[in-house]
């Protein structure tokens, strides 16, 4: 009996970024995925989230948003609700679908199993919310340090990043400056990402805090630097192209992938 042979995690990580980077492609085209004109009441594109096999992909010109198995490349409507009106960045845990709906001025979770769509901002939000980003922390308890969850939510109208915790009373707090014209948050290898569509730029969080245009000669520089610095090259470091119109960015490990609509 002859068995299978098995890819390597090499080839399994060169199939999942080629997945990867076709659903990104696939998301800045003017079609959903049941070939259909994909009508929006709000700019942008779709969202992508993915959790183990399955992939949530959101609809903006539709109050819904949809469920694929990579396993199958097949879709369905996963959830669909009158509360969502133009559903946009999308992020998933083991528990929740967090959504964010820039027409319906509104951050919502979805229960992964019930479907239970819960508002997670105040019903007169001033924000308009269109990305959203899972970023883990760590609080103390008992003498202990427990993770928890903090979404990072991008703003259309402030042009800020919120930090949020989901399903409690703390105030919003920026955590960053106000972006020229922001579309998309990521996060990859440790680093905070931000598309910017008219400064044809990708914006990057320091572990300072401070925020750096990775096409400034700054920055160029001192990535080059850290580069030659490592003895065998593992520094982490990212050394970016020059874009035109930079749409989303999405990260999956330590790889950042960038969809530019003029590259």
């Amino acid at each position: 009996m002859f068995r299978q042979p098995q890819p390597s995690l090499v080839e399994q990580r060169k199939t999942w970024h080629r997945f990867v980077a076709f659903l990104l492609i696939l998301l800045s085209q003017p079609l959903n995925v049941r070939g259909q004109s994909a009508l929006t009441s709000t700019p942008g594109i779709a969202g992508l989230a993915l959790w183990k096999n399955t992939i949530y992909l959101s609809e903006p010109g539709s109050n819904s948003v949809l469920i694929g198995d990579t396993t199958t490349n097949s879709f369905q409507t996963f959830v669909q609700n009158e509360r969502l009106i133009a559903p946009r960045g999308l992020a998933v845990d083991a528990t929740f679908l967090y959504i964010a709906d820039p027409v319906a001025h509104q951050l919502f979770a979805v229960n992964r199993e019930s479907k239970e769509v819960t508002r997670l901002l105040p019903g007169n939000s001033p924000l308009a919310p269109i990305d959203v980003l899972i970023v883990p922390s760590f609080v103390r308890a008992q003498n202990k340090l427990a993770r928890t969850i903090t979404l990072a939510v991008l703003d259309s109208i402030t042009h800020k990043v919120y930090s949020i915790t989901p399903f409690s009373t703390e105030e919003l707090s920026a955590v960053g400056p106000d972006f020229p014209s922001p579309t998309s948050i990521s996060w990859a290898n440790g680093y905070l990402f931000i598309s910017d569509y008219e400064e044809k730029t990708i914006f990057q969080r320091e572990p300072s805090g401070v925020w750096t245009n990775v096409r400034s000669s700054a920055t160029v520089a001192k990535n080059v630097n850290v580069s030659l610095a490592s003895k065998f090259g593992e520094t982490p470091s990212f050394f970016f192209p020059q874009f035109v119109h930079p749409q989303s960015v999405a990260g999956y490990s330590d790889f950042l992938y960038i969809v530019d609509d003029h590259r």
